[in-house]
């Protein structure tokens, strides 16, 4: 080994929580700021939710991602997380790392329709809508339910499977945003 110079550093710093989004009643996202390990980050004992909520599963869904199956939030209620023994690649383990998050689950389109729409704000329609028209641009699917409809821009391409109008599709997480005069959600996750 040549020194030419360069300077190395040693990481010494656990990762931190960046972010706590529930999708669903029972699916918690937890993005920390480094790549962490995958035995420590898929032990679902490393992880505490305030109010009895019971973390059963815990599985690593990209380098710094982990997805827990937790027991029933409740809707619009804040919940504290606390991750213990989380290590990144380096070994550094996190020790009473918290973050607050809340399950904001709108049970139907017009529900959805009625919150500001900010383009930053996240939205999670825990019901399921149907499918009434698509089409290629900017993979666009208009969609409903007994109470109002909305079109989704998924110009990313998130959504994967192929529906046909009259399917049903769950798990919607998105933005709105207005474009054209027209109310749009713009989808950022699918479950």
């Amino acid at each position: 080994f040549i020194n030419s110079g360069q300077s190395f550093s040693t990481d010494t710093n656990a990762p931190e929580i960046l972010s706590v989004v529930a999708i669903s009643l029972t699916n918690v996202i937890v993005t920390f700021s480094e790549q962490v390990e995958t035995t420590t980050a898929e032990t679902a004992s490393n992880y505490t939710i305030s109010d009895g909520i019971i973390v059963s599963g815990a599985t690593k869904t990209g380098t710094n991602v982990v997805t827990l199956l937790v027991s029933a939030l409740t809707p619009n209620t804040e919940y504290t997380l606390t991750v213990n023994a989380v290590e990144d690649l380096a070994g550094n383990a996190m020790v009473n790392a918290t973050a607050n998050f809340s399950a904001e689950i709108l049970t139907s389109i017009s529900e959805l329709r009625s919150k500001p729409y900010d383009g930053s704000t996240i939205y999670t329609l825990g019901s399921e809508a149907f499918l009434s028209y698509q089409q290629d641009f900017r993979g666009q699917k208009y969609i409903q339910d007994a109470t109002a409809g909305i079109m989704i821009d998924d110009n990313t391409g998130i959504i994967t499977t192929e529906y046909e109008v009259g399917d049903g599709i769950s798990g919607i997480r998105g933005t709105l945003s207005e474009f054209g005069g027209m109310l749009q959600l713009s989808l950022i996750h699918i479950s």
